[in-house]
C-alpha cells in the first residue's frame, strides 16, 4: 500500500471514529432521567424514607416525598409539585448532582386538608417523570 492511500485510510478511521462517538455522547446527553424510587413518607432520616405508606393521618403535619433519581448526565434540576384535589399546593425545586441521587421536599398538611393528594416529580424540561398519589384521612 502507498503511503497516500495508508494516510487516506488512517484519515478516514479517524473521521468514522469521531461520527461514532459523537452520536453516543448525543445519545447519553438525551437520556432521560428516570424515578428509580419515589414514596410518601413521615420522615426522612440519612436519606431513607421512613413511615412510606398511601394513607396518612390529617393529624401528622408534615409528609416528606422522597425520590432516587437516576440517569442524570450532568447536575440538573427537578421538581415535586404537591396537588391537593388537584390544585396545586407546592412547587419545589431539586437539585440532581450525579447520575444516581436521593432527594426529598416536605409539605405541611393543615388537618383540614383530608383527601386525595399527589406529588408529580417533573424533569427539568418540566414533563412529567412519576406521580406518587396518596390519601390524608380524619
Amino acid at each position: 500500500m502507498k503511503r497516500g492511500q495508508l494516510i487516506c485510510l488512517v484519515v478516514a478511521l479517524l473521521f468514522v471514529s469521531f461520527v461514532l462517538s459523537s452520536q453516543s455522547v448525543l445519545a447519553a446527553e438525551s437520556s432521560p432521567l428516570q424515578v428509580a424510587e419515589a414514596s410518601i413518607c413521615v420522615d426522612v432520616v440519612g436519606l431513607q424514607c421512613q413511615g412510606g405508606d398511601t394513607t396518612f393521618s390529617s393529624h401528622l403535619g408534615k409528609l416528606y416525598c422522597f425520590t432516587r433519581i437516576i440517569g442524570a448526565q450532568s447536575p440538573t434540576q427537578i421538581f415535586h409539585v404537591w396537588y391537593y384535589k388537584d390544585k396545586e399546593r407546592a412547587r419545589v425545586p431539586l437539585q440532581v448532582n450525579s447520575p444516581n441521587w436521593r432527594t426529598y421536599s416536605s409539605k405541611l398538611i393543615q388537618s383540614h386538608e383530608i383527601g386525595q393528594w399527589r406529588v408529580e416529580v417533573l424533569g427539568p424540561d418540566n414533563k412529567l417523570i412519576k406521580s406518587i398519589y396518596f390519601q390524608v384521612v380524619p
